[in-house]
């Protein structure tokens, strides 16, 4: 609610004028200025702030509290605190009784996701693209693949650039345990930066590799290069958010290229063994 409003609603929840004048100056306070700095040595140390950024509260939960417990005790309290099934409260105790360490437990509760480089993919004759590691890009119909011992393999999730922010799809069936996120360089050329799932065209991903494309909240505020040539990007919070950062570059390139036509993919996928799911 905007400040009248709300000066409104705590007057009739009995406060006084001072402790609204208090309480409002924290809830309808002008934000200061705030910046966010993207640095390539953050990719180095992404296994760690993910996996902070990662951190399940409810497997801590457990960990803490139900993994001393009997079974029953145990399977009881995750029914009741997190609305677990019993089959499942079951399992999960079962996973916590197997962890012989700390660090197995650390890892349980959440994982390290981290970077593993990029690779250029070339256009080839069929209007694919073709990546050093093998992998294969559909641009008109948002797929990655790649041929191997046991038919048609996908990576765990893709995330392609669009020409207004990003469409991220998760692929089940025969996948690889990883995640791409594709970015146009030129008509004949994409960068796909290869990564865990949990980064897959996430938010350190989009502000360092695609230069803030679609976000609303953060704009591009300076880009520079380390004394050691190394990128740093720095943007600028916008509270308000009104308008999406859009690369111009990747814009022109995609505006041109086949729309995604989600509805008709979900439908194609149902009779696919290695089908995908669009978000």
């Amino acid at each position: 609610m905007d400040k009248e409003d709300a000066e409104k609603k705590l007057e009739v929840l009995k406060f006084d004028k001072k402790q609204i004048e208090n309480i409002i100056s924290f809830t309808h306070c002008d934000p200061p200025e705030a910046y966010f700095i993207a640095s390539e040595d953050m990719i180095g140390k992404s296994g760690v702030w993910s996996h902070f950024g990662s951190w399940s509260f409810e497997r801590a939960d457990l960990w803490y509290n139900a993994r001393r417990m009997s079974q029953e005790n145990a399977v009881e309290y995750m029914m009741k605190k997190f609305n677990y099934t019993r089959e499942m409260a079951e399992n999960t105790y079962f996973e916590m009784q197997a962890i012989t360490s700390d660090s197995e437990a650390n890892t349980w509760i959440s994982p390290w996701p981290g970077y593993g480089g990029a690779t250029s993919c070339g256009k080839n004759d069929n209007g694919l693209y073709i990546c050093g590691n093998g992998l294969q890009i559909n641009l008109s119909s948002h797929d990655v693949f790649a041929s191997g011992q046991q038919g048609i393999v996908r990576p765990r999730a893709a995330a392609f650039t669009t020409d207004d922010g990003l469409l991220k799809k998760d692929f089940n069936g025969s996948t690889l345990d990883l995640g791409m996120t594709i970015i146009p360089k030129n008509e004949n050329e994409l960068e796909a930066v290869m990564s865990s799932k949990e980064l897959t065209g996430g938010m350190f991903t989009r502000m360092f590799y695609m230069r803030g494309h679609g976000l609303r909240y953060f704009k591009l505020f300076n880009h520079q290069r380390g004394l050691t040539g190394t990128d740093i990007y720095v943007y600028k919070v916008d509270w308000d958010g009104r308008n999406a950062t859009i690369v111009k570059e990747y814009g022109d390139f995609l505006s041109q290229s086949p729309k995604y036509d989600k509805e008709s993919d979900a439908i194609k996928n149902l009779s696919e063994p290695n089908s995908t799911n669009a978000s």
